[in-house]
This record gives C-alpha cells, structure tokens and sequence, in this order.
C-alpha cells in the first residue's frame, strides 16, 4: 500500500480557474510539478479520475494549444511560458495519472447529501468540476474506509488559488457503489473524511506518519519510504549534525518482507515496532544494541573464523539484536565499504543466516 496523491481535474483546466496573473502562474508551476512527480517518483501513487479529461472538454476547459496560447496572452505570459510546454505536461497527467477507480476498488457510485468544506459552490466554479471533486473524494473515502488506507497516507492536489486551507472536510453518502464486495454495506457507504490539500509530491511527503506507512507497507518501497522517514525524525530528535539528517544510503534485500512476515514482524505483529525501532536506529548509525559481525569458516584447518564477506560487492555480514526477550529475534543486515546498508532479513537468536 503506497500513500496517494490525487489530482483534481480542476488542476488541468485550461484556461487556468484564476483570478490573478500570480495565480495563474501558479497553477503552471502546479501542473509542471505533478507531471514531474508522475514520471519520478516512486514511492506513492498519484491518480485522477479515468474520465478527467471528458470532464474537463464537458465543462469547456480542456487544455488544447489555442486554448493554452490565448491564456498566456491575456495574462501577459507568452515570453515566460512555453504553450507547448504545459500542454505536454497536463496531456502527461491525464494520460500517465493511475485512475483513482482502480485504486478504491469502485467503478461507480451516486454521491449524495455531499458537504465540503471549504465549498466548492461559487459561480466561478463550474458545476461539472464540482461534482468531479465530489467524486475524487468519494473514492479516497472509499480508499480510507474500506481500504483502510491511513489518512496521513491520502492527499488532494487541487488548484492552490481556491484553497487556502491546508485540508478539505468531505462528508456524505455513497450509493448505488458498483462493484461492491462487502456485503454488510449493501452498495452503500458513508464518508467522513479530512484529507490535507497536497500541491506535490514533496508536499504529500512532509504530512506522512512513518509509523503507518511501516504497518501498511507490501513492498520494498514502501518499507524503504517508512525508515527514510523515521530515521529523518530521529536523527533531528537525537541532536544529530545536519550532514546525519539525510539517513545512511540503503536499501531493501529482496528476502526481508518475507522474513518479516514469518517473524511477525510486519502490520501490527508481535515484532513490528521493535523491528522497525532497530531499522531506523541502524540507519542513522544509532543502533540500540551491540552490533555484531556474523563469522564464516575460512575452510583451511587450524585457521580461526573469519568476518563472512559478500562475493558480488564485498559487503560484509551484520547481525544485532531486535529484543531480549526469550525468544529473542536479530537483524541481520549487509553494509558495504562505501556505507550503504541493505538489510536482508530477520531471523531467530541463534539463526546465522543472511540472505
């Protein structure tokens, strides 16, 4: 599970929904921005709805190159922004935004007794995109309630001159939610949801509780993204030099989301915490506990053990405790001459393997 950023389709509307030259320059650099983040980054999902764009030509706002032109002229812009440019780069987010129907699960529901706020209900603000916002947090409604999705997980990138709040309250009823596969809810569902207003990826980023995204998380990146978090928060929280505040590089091995999962060391399991506590500490070089090198036989009799040594990259082989308790669980972990650490798995007190 990976946060998500949603686009509303507002922000790709062309002209820009604005008021002032500053604002429209502002939803140019938006509209760059999260086409950027569509191509670069990662570590979250960022989606819009599938029908945005026929949305946007039903209200009259689809981003074609007179349309573009024209918007530049009349906001005396034409000589600091290319046409073409920002053409590419909302076509980019139309056409490469993951839909947010597949992400919730649902392909269509009625939203009804819909209240936002801030409203979204003025006469400069055409009721077609209105009613896509309505949708748009619908399925993050879904996404957070059925989902379970965390909300410091979910973020709305909607057009910043609207919104000078830093969150968007969604209230209302889901109906008619086809498909459906909770039986209990009976294509029905009631949304309460508070979501931050994100204008960017870096921005999603900064409201991201590490501690949720290390239960929820289901793959490498997302484990990644939650130590890189905690271990920014711990360093500053240690008094540590600035140069400690970018973690140590690392990485995940590609046998450590199983091991979590056999040790009860992932979600809410019984080692979760402290797994993930060693983690951050090892990463930011604070660890906990004594950190030990694990030994291999050199094979030549008589000769004692030696610091076990990977072939491909020369890294050497770690192990440090994760508790103390009776059956008491170690990390083991890879670190290179260079610094950068892969941790490969957890395993058993006396277990001295590494993957």
């Amino acid at each position: 599970m990976k946060p998500i950023l949603a686009i509303d389709p507002s922000v790709c509307a062309i002209p820009a929904i604005a008021q002032t030259r500053d604002d429209v320059e502002g939803a140019i650099k938006q509209i760059g921005k999260l086409s950027k983040d569509i191509r670069e980054c990662g570590w979250c999902t960022i989606g819009t709805l599938s029908d945005a764009a026929t949305i946007l030509a039903s209200a009259g706002y689809f981003p074609i190159s007179t349309g573009i032109r024209k918007m530049l002229e009349d906001y005396n812009l034409s000589s600091v922004y290319s046409a073409e440019e920002i053409r590419k780069s909302v076509n980019s987010i139309l056409e490469r935004a993951a839909h947010l129907e597949e992400i919730s699960g649902v392909d269509f529901f009625i939203p009804t007794e819909v209240d936002i706020h801030p409203s979204a209900d003025d006469v400069t603000f055409p009721p077609e995109l209105r009613e896509a916002l309505s949708l748009l947090l619908g399925h993050l409604g879904v996404a957070h309630s059925v989902g379970g999705v965390p909300r410091s997980m979910l973020g709305v990138s909607t057009i910043s001159s609207r919104w000078n709040k830093s969150k968007i309250e969604f209230k209302g009823k889901l109906e008619d939610i086809s498909p459906w596969h909770h039986d209990n809810y009976e294509g029905k569902a009631h949304i309460d949801l508070e979501v931050s207003v994100c204008q960017s990826a870096d921005e999603l980023r900064c409201q991201l509780d590490a501690d949720d995204i290390w239960r929820s998380a289901q793959n490498e990146n997302a484990i990644k993204l939650a130590i890189e978090l905690a271990a920014q928060n711990m360093a500053r929280t240690c008094g540590l030099k600035s140069s400690f505040l970018t973690p140590t590089s690392f990485s995940i091995g590609p046998h450590f989301i199983t091991s979590l999962n056999n040790w009860e060391a992932s979600g809410d399991g019984r080692y979760s915490s402290c797994v993930f506590e060693t983690c951050v500490r090892i990463a930011i070089g604070q660890p906990k506990y004594v950190v030990n090198e694990m030994l291999a036989k050199t094979g030549s009799k008589g000769k004692a053990e030696v610091h076990k040594c990977r072939k491909a990259d020369g890294a050497g082989a770690y192990r440090t405790h994760v508790s103390k308790d009776h059956e008491a669980v170690r990390l083991m972990y890879w670190k290179r001459n260079d610094g950068h650490i892969e941790f490969a798995n957890v395993g058993a007190k006396h277990d001295l393997e590494i993957f």
